[in-house]
């Protein structure tokens, strides 16, 4: 697990839109990809002033792996969060061999004594390596107290074998919208090879996914992941959604595309595929052309911007 400048910048804006209260927890300790400097400029580029930290506070990495190697002159988590927000999170973790304040394996219920206790949980990047993603998000939404927030960043698209799942944002939507939470924002980030690789300075982009999209598929050359956020607004018992049943209206995306067509070129698509199956390349090139094939880049989502 670890945060890029891409992800800090991202948390900043989020902590702009409205201040995280704590504590914060992240599921895993979160490698920090950046400088103490780099994460004060992160945060500064969202508009906001990072907060001073305590005499003292160790600002070198604290995760092993990164003490040796190009990671070494990195900060740590700690230090990153009380720059952004005041405070450091705390972590939860399956073993303490990185010194997670809260030992638990998150394949099993939490215990009573971690209920409502968070402000903010922030998974960047655990969920997909929970063999019970589903009872992952139960412990989520147990741990957090009422108008607490839930972040998201998993991978999306082309992550295989990075770990046991590629997660849609229909996923969450679903589950935490029939769950008790009003839905803030999901947002698509493209990770380019380079940036996944070792580039983590590059800014990517990112577009803002709805769950009235249109409905087609999300294909790309590059890596994807999801940023999602979802508020915490009662107190609900555990429900297991359908899908689509957390969509206002036919939603196609939600629906797993069995309703809706995408627009015209793709209703002429279908068109012709049934009257000459050889045309279909001409058309999807045509589409290409156009930027109206919903399943590249923007995928039908608008774009939000370099970050």
């Amino acid at each position: 697990m670890a945060l890029t400048l891409t992800a800090i910048r991202l948390l900043a804006r989020a902590h702009a839109r409205k201040p995280f209260e704590g504590p914060v927890l992240t599921l895993g300790r979160q490698g920090i990809m950046a400088t103490l400097d780099q994460c004060r400029e992160a945060i500064r580029s969202q508009g906001v002033e990072p907060s001073a930290l305590p005499a003292g506070m160790p600002t070198e990495t604290n995760v092993p792996a990164f003490k040796t190697g190009p990671y070494r002159n990195f900060t740590n988590d700690r230090a990153m969060f009380t720059l952004l927000c005041g405070q450091p999170a705390e972590t939860l973790d399956v073993s303490d061999y990185e010194d997670a304040e809260h030992i638990h394996d998150l394949n099993h219920p939490v215990p009573p004594a971690l209920a409502n206790r968070f402000g903010v949980i922030i998974d960047g990047g655990t969920l997909e390596h929970v063999f019970d993603p589903a009872q992952t998000l139960r412990n989520m939404k147990a741990m957090l107290k009422p108008g607490g927030r839930i972040i998201h960043m998993n991978p999306m698209n082309n992550w295989a074998e990075h770990g046991y799942y590629q997660l849609s944002p229909t996923l969450f939507h679903d589950f935490y919208v029939t769950n008790g939470f009003e839905f803030v924002e999901c947002l698509v980030i493209g990770v380019g090879r380079v940036s996944a690789e070792g580039g983590h300075d590059k800014r990517a982009g990112v577009w803002r996914w709805t769950p009235g999209r249109p409905s087609a598929q999300v294909t790309s050359r590059e890596m994807l992941t999801t940023f999602f956020e979802a508020e915490k607004r009662q107190e609900r018992d555990d429900h297991i959604p359908q899908q689509g049943e957390a969509a206002s209206g036919a939603s196609s995306s939600q629906l797993g595309g069995v309703s809706g067509d995408g627009g015209g070129l793709n209703r002429l698509k279908a068109r012709v595929l049934g009257t000459m199956p050889g045309a279909g390349m001409a058309v999807l090139i045509g589409k290409k052309i156009l930027r109206r094939d919903l399943s590249s880049k923007p995928w039908g989502m608008d774009y939000v911007g370099r970050f």
